[in-house]
């Protein structure tokens, strides 16, 4: 079993690229969130859209992998991922911020994380496309260009790259 975990800004690519892995038979870890289900999501595909006692509950458990929360523009919000997801059996990739990368790694699961890097001009129109409010559009950004191995397991993948999972197994 192998999971990549992605990580990069809103409106990066994770989930075209997540997208792609699936061509190559990967399965996606389906993360809970406390947030309203956009157009077009469906529960227990996108994300297991939960109410906020519900992720209390789990959170309370220890179920949680790790979790983050925002206040983001409909309000405050929670996502996390399970332990108990991270040992299914086969390959999957989840998409996690970088906190949520080192949570992960501190509870000791093993994967192989992907930085996902996009320029700031073409990140600005992604995210004036999707509506996003002007605020999020000032996130920093990266200065690391090109995809290289960076540490151990952790990867820089720049937008136009083609992905072969292949060549990321360790």
């Amino acid at each position: 079993m192998s999971t990549i975990i992605l990580c990069g800004k809103s409106g990066s690519g994770k989930t075209t690229i997540g997208v792609e892995l699936e061509k190559y038979g990967y399965k996606k870890l389906v993360t809970y969130t406390t947030r309203p289900m956009r157009k077009g999501e469906v529960n227990g595909v996108d994300y297991h859209f939960v109410t906020e006692d519900e992720f209390q509950k789990l959170l309370d458990n220890g179920k949680f992998a790790e979790t983050a929360s925002y206040n983001a523009e409909f309000g405050f919000c929670r996502y996390g991922s399970l332990k108990e997801d991270y040992g299914c059996e086969g390959e999957q990739y989840v998409i996690l911020n970088p906190f949520g990368l080192k949570a992960v790694r501190k509870s000791g699961i093993s994967a192989t994380a992907i930085y996902v890097y996009v320029d700031a001009h073409v990140l600005t129109k992604r995210l004036t496309k999707r509506g996003t409010r002007q605020a999020r559009l000032r996130e920093g950004s990266l200065l690391m260009k090109g995809t290289s191995r960076i540490s151990g397991s952790m990867w820089i993948l720049p937008l136009r790259t083609t992905l072969r999972p292949q060549t990321l197994r360790n």
